[in-house]
């Protein structure tokens, strides 16, 4: 039970980390900070289990069924991210998700795939968010941990097709950014929406701009225009875009 509250402070510590590093400083460090950290807390150590991706379920079956009751720090791991997303934008996306992080600290390749397959493959999170929401609704069972690819990886053993599933996963995030995140992650949509009106927006950098597109090719997400625009949606908030901007590389 200790362990549950532990959890919470850490989600919320670790977020609030990132939104000073993300908004307040504009800078990537921390980010890749907090990414080893949750690899190493809420991946290895507690298995991946401390997951707000999964409590979309939970949470579903608790608003359609009157006799499932969450528990509280479930709804707490499904809330949080959330009201993160209102105030900072993807944060929890950011490093605090064990998923997202895992495949941020293999990102090293910035290979870029057509647009129009982009776009395509961009559509399955949306169906699997509404998915699993009628199957866990439905009391049919939660298929987003039945069919976790990084689980395996975290407990170091499992269904082998999953398992190497994951291990591909993991591949490809080192040529292209976050390929879970972008196309598979359910949680990420919601996320998603709520950036878009969030309070405090990420800005590549606080000088005026010059138009020199770096941002545009550091982004492994896709999430900046040409014109340097930040898409709040599709923004996960590496930071990649900080260390590439010359106006943050020029002294103050």
């Amino acid at each position: 039970m200790k362990w549950i509250y532990f959890d919470l402070i850490m989600l919320a510590l670790l977020m609030s980390l990132v939104a000073w590093a993300l908004i307040k400083k504009q800078v990537r460090w921390p980010v890749l900070f907090t990414s080893v950290i949750s690899v190493a807390y809420f991946g290895f150590f507690r298995q991946g289990c401390v997951c707000s991706i999964g409590a979309i379920q939970n949470v579903s079956l608790w608003v359609a069924s009157p006799t499932y009751h969450i528990p509280f720090n479930i709804l707490l791991l499904f809330l949080l991210p959330i009201v993160f997303a209102l105030l900072f934008g993807r944060v929890f996306c950011a490093g605090v998700c064990p998923f997202g992080a895992l495949q941020e600290l293999l990102h090293f390749k910035n290979y870029k795939i057509p647009k129009v397959a982009a776009r395509v493959l961009s559509f399955f999170p949306w169906f699997y968010l509404v998915f699993s929401v009628l199957h866990a609704a439905t009391n049919n069972g939660f298929i987003i941990c039945h069919y976790d690819p990084f689980i395996g990886i975290f407990r170091l053993g499992g269904k082998l097709p999953l398992l190497i599933f994951g291990i591909l996963l993991l591949v490809i995030s080192i040529f292209y950014g976050r390929p879970y995140c972008r196309f598979i992650c359910p949680y990420g949509v919601i996320l998603g929406l709520v950036s878009r009106v969030s309070f405090w927006k990420i800005k590549v950098t606080n000088k005026e701009c010059i138009k020199c597109k770096l941002c545009h090719k550091a982004c492994s997400v896709d999430a900046i225009s040409l014109s340097s625009k930040i898409k709040g949606a599709d923004c996960v908030g590496c930071g990649r875009c900080f260390n590439s901007c010359p106006r943050n590389n020029t002294s103050q």
